[in-house]
């Protein structure tokens, strides 16, 4: 037994131990001033001589390369880095004199791209020509891509994207994430030979910027701590107070290593630039500013999410304002109209960004615009004779379309909220009153905060602004409402007012370091008066019951529902809680939090939340449904249906058939077998304006209203699905994709748009 111990633990070794090789670089700097600039072999930084030469051997079972540090008044006339092969490496770079050094800058932060390039070489070479055209428009200085470049990290993938990158000649500081090492042996071998440098440091306008890998647990341990040497190396060569900005693809994994030494050697941490999670969102943590984006691909998290976040900072202040543009849209009007006759209008231009716009009927009777968020423009216009031409000015040009507003007789109001959505949100609704947490897109736009309608008219009673995102919905008791925001703070207002009447931090939150980067959910009001809440911290989803009057805990602990930071669902109903986690799904008891039963299995978070009837329990985990005994957790059968963490709207019952909605499908059970009666498979739309709209991947969850099956899509549609087959009837088209659950009471669903427009739909 001790021999084969013996033999595995040298079976692991043996791979770092023999790959060593000799790397010997001799390399020749061509630049204006030498001082400050530094060879940077991946751990260790080497001065480079007052001549520009510089020679060092390096001796690594990790991938090997070198990357130029420099100081920011230096500029790089080409690459600064490269991989190095064994043996000699003879390399040189040029650095030129900058003219100025700007106080103030803005760049680009992208995110995720990860579709086929060899597929879509067109599609590729039109986003690369839109980034070259935004950031010539905004003179930004440069664009950052943290991570996941690829779908799998093939060299011909990488390749391809670096071909257009180039053709385009936008500068850009690419970073290696978990999916650019899929099918790379070793995992950062096809980027670094590709693009260089995987992970580095540069200095711009004062501000020291480093790009670290966050999945560093898919490389070997030797390349892992390769990688920490190197940031405590690179942070201990920066003078104190150097304000330093971290671009990685998941900051979690790293933030807290990070901040132990910024703080170790006092230096200023301005904020995470990351991606991963595939839906904007800007907020602070721990006092510290993340910032994260929609993918550079269509189908992940709305109709629109080729999104670039245009930050402008300095040196001394930090970042100072964002704003944003969407890749694929150039000119572009999609527009609709409510029961009260409100004109609502999405104006998109890739590059430009409109400062006026005016519709005229077909009477010719013009009326402006007013701007009511980042891209939605409203006017009152009863009396209007469709169609509208809509006259744009944006840039130094501007142009007009044609179009018939969207109407539907079932719409009876909207509300323009000026808010873009981060997630899921889900309003609630007490009494006439309609309650929604908001969050804010960008920093100097509007505020997150609490948002109160009449539900009958959407006219607003009261808007509370909190200063931070307000994840999910609030909810009311009647003289209260609970709203938790990404700070993992429960706020407590005024139902009448929206005053706030306390405030107390969610247990754990305060001794949870700042790289929990909670993404909370909605909060739940239950019947006794207590209160449940379900948010993310320290690697995992926690089930909280607390005590609204105080802040304090219920229950003696909290119930797990397993790691992760994305989706977990909870539907709370006949004195238990049931609830899907990840690797896990069942149900507690309400009074304690105690495990009444639970499965313990493979399976993957979803979003989906638990559908309890009387006499059973159906799941959507992923890519099963499964009706469950309530009470011992026994399956009673369980069918495969498509599925995928994000892309589950979820399950409602209609004609004594369970209806799910995921992955461009509509599949129709029997509730009580389980026997597959149906499956509508919905094929991405034609392109649209250079991209294709997925139809109900990520869709918002289906409701029965009134006998009605409802349900709004990813492609910005809300559809009446027919239970007996499956067919979907459009509603309306809305302009923008659904997320969140929505609610509902007697005849009346609202749903709330990612653009922030709460839709108010009747049906009779």
């Amino acid at each position: 037994m001790k021999k084969s111990a013996l033999f595995l633990a040298l079976t692991l070794l043996l791979p770092s131990i023999f790959v060593a090789a000799e790397y010997r670089v001799d390399c020749k700097v061509t630049t204006p001033d030498t001082r400050n600039v530094m060879l940077c072999d991946g751990e260790r930084f080497y001065p480079v001589a007052a001549d520009g030469s510089c020679k060092l051997e390096v001796s690594t079972g990790c991938e090997p390369f070198v990357y130029l540090r420099f100081p920011h008044d230096l500029r790089a006339d080409g690459n600064t880095s490269i991989a190095l092969k064994p043996g000699d490496n003879q390399i040189a770079f040029t650095l030129e004199k900058r003219s100025s050094v700007p106080e103030k800058f803005t760049f680009i932060h992208g995110s995720d791209i990860q579709y086929d390039f060899l597929t879509k070489g067109a599609e590729l070479a039109n986003d690369m020509a839109e980034i070259r055209d935004v950031i010539k428009e905004y003179n930004c200085a440069f664009i950052t891509f943290p991570g996941d470049m690829t779908e799998f990290g093939e060299t011909p993938q990488l390749e391809k994207l670096k071909l257009e990158m180039d053709r385009a000649g936008f500068p850009r500081h690419v970073i290696w994430g978990g999916h650019d090492g899929l099918k790379s042996k070793p995992k950062l071998k096809n980027f670094t030979e590709c693009f260089g440098a995987p992970y580095y440091s540069w200095n711009y306008g004062g501000i020291h910027f480093m790009a670290p890998l966050s999945e560093f647990r898919l490389v070997i341990p030797e390349e892992r701590d390769r990688q920490f040497k190197w940031i405590e190396n690179n942070l201990k060569l920066l003078p104190p107070d150097t304000p330093v900005m971290v671009v990685t693809h998941d900051p979690p994994y790293l933030a807290e290593f990070i901040e132990k030494h910024i703080r170790r050697n006092k230096l200023r941490l301005l904020g995470y630039l990351g991606a991963h999670y595939h839906y904007d969102n800007i907020f602070h943590s721990g006092g510290i500013l993340s910032i994260y984006n929609n993918p550079l691909r269509f189908h992940d998290a709305g109709t629109f999410t080729k999104k670039l976040r245009l930050i402008e900072c300095s040196a001394k202040d930090g970042i100072l304002s964002t704003r944003s543009r969407y890749l694929n849209q150039r000119q572009r009007v999609h527009a609709f109209q409510s029961g009260d006759r409100n004109l609502a209008a999405f104006v998109y231009d890739t590059v430009y960004d409109p400062q006026q716009v005016i519709c005229v009927d077909a009477k010719g009777v013009k009326t402006e615009l007013k701007r009511s968020g980042d891209f939605i423009w409203t006017a009152g216009i009863p009396a209007a004779t469709p169609p509208l031409k809509f006259e744009a000015k944006a840039g130094t040009n501007g142009w007009s379309k044609t179009i018939t507003p969207a109407q539907a007789p079932e719409l009876l109001w909207t509300h323009v909220t000026g808010n873009t959505f981060f997630h899921y949100p889900k309003p609630s609704v007490h009494g006439d009153k309609l309650f929604i947490g908001l969050s804010a897109d960008n920093l100097d736009s509007v505020s997150g905060g609490v948002l109160c309608l009449d539900r009958l008219t959407g006219k607003q009673l009261w808007r509370t602004l909190s200063g931070t995102n307000v994840a999910g919905g609030a909810v009311s008791d009647g003289t209260s409402v609970y709203a938790l925001t990404n700070d993992g703070e429960l706020l407590v207002l005024d139902a009448r007012d929206g005053k706030l009447l306390r405030r107390h931090f969610l247990p754990g939150v305060e001794t949870a370091p700042p790289s929990s980067w909670r993404q909370a959910q909605a909060p739940m009001l239950l019947a006794d008066g207590k209160l449940l809440i379900h948010y993310f911290y320290n690697g995992g989803g926690y089930l909280h019951c607390i005590d609204p009057s105080n802040g304090k805990s219920i229950w003696k602990k909290p119930a797990s529902f397993g790691p992760g930071n994305v989706a977990h669902g909870f539907t709370a109903a006949n004195g238990k809680i049931y609830f899907s986690g990840t690797g896990c799904y069942g149900a507690l008891n309400q009074n304690d939090g105690f495990d009444a039963w639970r499965t313990n299995e493979n399976v993957k978070s979803s979003a989906a939340t638990p559908l309890v009837t009387d006499d059973a329990v159906y799941y959507y985990l992923r890519a099963s449904v499964r009706k469950v005994d309530p009470a011992t957790g026994k399956i009673i059968w369980k069918q495969s249906v498509p599925g995928s963490v994000n892309s589950i709207g979820g399950l409602t019952l209609a004609d004594s058939k369970l209806i799910a909605f995921s992955s461009n499908a509509i599949v129709g059970l029997d509730a009580e077998t389980g026997k597959n009666l149906y499956r509508v498979n919905l094929q991405p739309l034609p392109p649209a304006a250079g991209i294709k709209f997925q139809f109900l991947a990520n869709t918002a969850a289906p409701v029965t209203v009134n006998g009605h099956v409802i349900a709004a899509a990813d492609n910005g549609g809300i559809y009446r699905i027919d239970p007996a087959t499956g067919s979907p009837a459009e509603i309306i088209s809305s302009g923008s994709a659904f997320k969140g659950s929505p609610a509902t009471v007697e005849d009346m669903v609202y749903f709330v748009s990612f653009e922030g427009i709460v839709y108010a739909l009747q049906l009779k």
